[in-house]
């Protein structure tokens, strides 16, 4: 990460799909320390205990765990975040729901979203109710 930071404004990989952070470049959205350390982040908007690295063009983030997420992940968990980060704006990632789930049920979430938000124009307002299931619906 040093060696990045220090030598480049950051590493696009696939045309820009995915973003390494480094010392910023205008083909970047903002570097490591904007990223992290108020360097034009809202402070209330900031990652508390953690250190965001990299970003991807579907709102994805990727960041070294410095205790923001307890417990440990192992390589088939991922965090899911609620409300989700693009649909209410202005409330710190703190004071959202966050909890280790399965991440093949992640990733079938952002598949089942996709094509129900892929056509919406950007701006309009997206609510999103939670129904729990019942395993057994006697």
């Amino acid at each position: 990460m040093g060696a990045i930071a220090l030598e480049t404004g950051g590493i696009l990989i696939d045309h820009g799909w995915l973003r390494f952070l480094g010392s910023g470049h205008e083909r970047m959205r903002g570097s490591l320390l904007t990223w992290n350390a108020n360097g034009g982040m809202i402070e209330s908007h900031l990652l508390k205990n953690a250190f965001i690295v990299a970003h991807d063009v579907v709102g994805g983030f990727f960041a070294l765990n410095g205790g923001a997420f307890p417990g440990k992940l192992g390589g088939d968990r991922g965090i899911s975040i609620f409300p989700f980060l693009f649909t209410e704006k202005g409330i710190p990632v703190s004071e959202r729901s966050r909890r280790s789930v399965p991440l093949d049920e992640l990733w079938r979430l952002h598949l089942d979203l996709a094509p129900l938000l892929r056509d919406l124009p950007v701006g309009t307002p997206i609510r999103f109710h939670i129904v729990e299931e019942l395993e057994n619906n006697g």
